[in-house]
């Protein structure tokens, strides 16, 4: 992964060879920059430097470089993502995935945030993702049992 950087700074490397982390124009915020080989690195990044002690925000400016043996077509990206919402109980029927340049965008209503919150993740680990459109719907009526019919 590329090193975060702060605007007019030059990197410098930490005591491990590491280059240190980089505070943003404001103290307390941290911008990355660079690039990682997966949407999870992506989301992992984000989530280590909100970590860090004082840290306020996170500008995550990452871009998803795929391997080359990693790219999926749109098609193919869109029946994995639909099996995995589909094989898992955490996310009811009714979420939807498609997928455009390994960027998949999510669609449906679900009652919480924790299952909306449960779909992205499910897809954001699949190969070939390069970012998630998270466009679920919260509605607390969409607890109603849905059927398979």
């Amino acid at each position: 992964m590329c090193p975060a950087t702060r605007t007019g700074s030059r990197p410098a490397a930490s005591p491990s060879g590491w280059p240190a982390p980089w505070w943003g124009h404001r103290e307390r915020e941290v911008t990355l920059n660079g690039t990682v080989p997966s949407y999870r690195q992506y989301l992992a990044a984000a989530a280590a430097a909100r970590r860090v002690a004082g840290v306020t925000d996170v500008h995550n400016h990452l871009e998803v470089v795929l391997p080359p043996g990693d790219y999926r077509d749109d098609q193919a990206l869109t029946t994995a993502a639909d099996d995995a919402l589909t094989l898992n109980e955490t996310v009811r029927v009714g979420v939807e995935a498609t997928a455009a340049n390994g960027v998949i965008t999510l669609t449906g209503t679900v009652p919480s945030g924790d299952e909306r919150t449960a779909a992205e993740l499910l897809v954001a680990g699949l190969t070939g993702v390069r970012s998630v459109s998270n466009d679920i719907q919260i509605r607390a009526d969409a607890d109603q049992p849905t059927s398979l019919d």
